[in-house]
């Protein structure tokens, strides 16, 4: 190439990179929380008795057959630069923003646009005036959408019918995200990720159909088998999309895991893939471990400070059933539904969990107290945050919650015992005091 000619291009490249500016500053914007963040370059209570054979050592036995045990890799070459959101160093006051059902959002399904927004507003105005600084917002209610996706339709509880979207190419997600960072809130996108439907059957339109071969069927409600690797990558292919295409600050799974009636239906997975494991809740344990350890690697692939936390339900065991566990008699989350908690908080394959601690001061198996505070020895020589889960829908229902008097001395101890509150539903940060 001529010697002028190739100066010449460069002379041009060079001034085509100084003009360059952010999305932000393109847009007269300053990046959420810090003016000083630059892009990502790298882009009821019932006891559970437990008939199977199991142990009630800290570790498993054995490992995942056929690579299962092992995280997903993503190569993230391809990957949009987000804003890289701040990490908080303050005490966490949130709130859960329920779609399924229409708990919270929104106020009733429809496809007009300027209900959907006029809701968001309503709900972050709502927070603003209860000192809520970090919602967490139901996207995925049942391998669903509230938000503009490749691989889940939209929800049938945004806009009354699966499939449909809504009116003037309105993104829930997207609007919430903008009100909430122009707000100073943080926004978590909450994902239930096994959970297909409510009831026994898939609407005929929906993708899922497509893969008859990983849907479980218990007690007429379905659900992603998490003992088949293809349903851990259908929900990673989820998180994925959220994470590069949306500028949140965190991902959040909730309590849905293993169904707790579950018998033998997913006896084929076990045969395929649990060979090498002494017993089925062995392995099943293993599969929703592998599930957060894979997501947790690839958030961190796609930001480094993107968060990801859990809220598991209340118990992690009960100690007449395991010496590790609570001075409890409640429902457990290790034996019921397969979801070892308490290793992800103290291996740190979250970076907060919330356990939802949804019983009264001196409960009887289930005293708030004493389960807030083995969360807290559980949490103590770890790296992961503990935020309590509160049952605000509760407060003022019985003479045990005495009004909001119970509510207000929870959220109380969360902030000075752990790192902070996250209260259910949203609907109820009214009885804030």
């Amino acid at each position: 190439m001529n010697k002028k000619i190739f100066l010449a291009l460069l002379l041009i490249l060079c001034l085509a990179c100084f003009g360059c500016t952010s999305r932000f500053e393109q847009n007269n914007q300053k990046p959420p929380y810090n003016d000083d963040i630059a892009d990502n370059g790298n882009g009821v209570d019932n006891i559970v008795e437990d008939n199977e054979s199991e142990g009630i050592e800290d570790n498993k036995n054995g490992e995942m057959d056929n690579g299962t045990d092992s995280e997903t890799d993503y190569n993230t070459d391809d990957i949009t630069p987000m804003p890289i959101p701040t990490i908080p160093n303050f005490k966490i006051k949130g709130a859960w923003i329920s779609s399924v059902y229409n708990i919270d959002y929104p106020s009733s399904a429809t496809q007009n646009s300027s209900v959907l927004k006029q809701d968001l507003v309503t709900i972050v105005q709502k927070a603003k005036k209860a000192n809520i600084n970090t919602l967490f917002f139901q996207v995925r209610p049942c391998s669903d959408s509230l938000y503009k996706s490749s691989f889940f339709p939209w929800s049938k509880f945004l806009t009354g019918k699966l499939g449909v979207e809504p009116q003037d190419n309105f993104d829930p997600l997207q609007c919430i995200i903008s009100l909430c960072h122009s707000s100073d809130l943080y926004l978590h996108a909450w994902i239930n990720p096994y959970r297909l439907s409510v009831n026994d059957t898939l609407d005929s339109s929906h993708p899922m159909n497509n893969y008859q071969e990983v849907i479980l069927n218990v007690n007429d409600r379905l659900y992603l088998n998490p003992g088949i690797p293809k349903s851990s990558q259908i929900i990673l292919d989820g998180v994925r999309e959220i994470a590069t295409n949306y500028a949140i600050d965190g991902i959040h799974y909730d309590d849905y895991f293993y169904p707790e009636d579950i018998t033998t239906q997913d006896d084929f997975a076990y045969k395929m893939y649990g060979k090498s494991f002494n017993n089925k809740a062995d392995f099943r344990r293993s599969c929703t471990d592998n599930l957060i350890k894979s997501t947790r690697n690839l958030i961190k692939q796609i930001n480094p400070n993107l968060q990801f936390g859990v809220s598991p339900s209340g118990i992690w065991a009960n100690k007449k059933n395991n010496p590790l566990g609570s001075n409890t008699l409640g429902f457990e989350s290790y034996y019921a539904i397969y979801a070892d908690s308490r290793l992800w908080a103290k291996e740190n394959y979250v970076d907060y969990i919330i356990p939802q601690i949804y019983w009264y001061s001196g409960q009887p198996g289930s005293d708030f107290d004493t389960i807030l505070d083995w969360w807290v020895d559980v949490c103590k020589d770890s790296n992961t945050k503990l935020y309590i889960g509160i049952a605000g829908y509760k407060a003022d229902t019985s003479d045990a919650w005495q009004g909001t008097k119970e509510l207000d001395y929870q959220l109380k101890k969360s902030l000075t015992n752990a790192d902070g509150y996250v209260i259910f539903s949203f609907k109820d940060v009214n009885k804030i005091q």
